[in-house]
């Protein structure tokens, strides 16, 4: 499964479209410039 960071402000409706077409979503929008950088390796997009 292709797991997605969503990293910046997005509608509940663009985060649905993600998850109906199979990808695996976590939404994080209040991180550091280091906590992103430490997370982002674990996630396809």
């Amino acid at each position: 499964m292709v797991r997605v960071l969503i990293s910046d402000p997005i509608t509940s409706a663009g985060i649905d479209l993600f998850k109906q077409a199979g990808f695996e979503v976590e939404v994080k929008t209040d991180h550091t410039k280091e906590e992103l950088i430490a997370k982002i390796k674990n996630y396809d997009a």
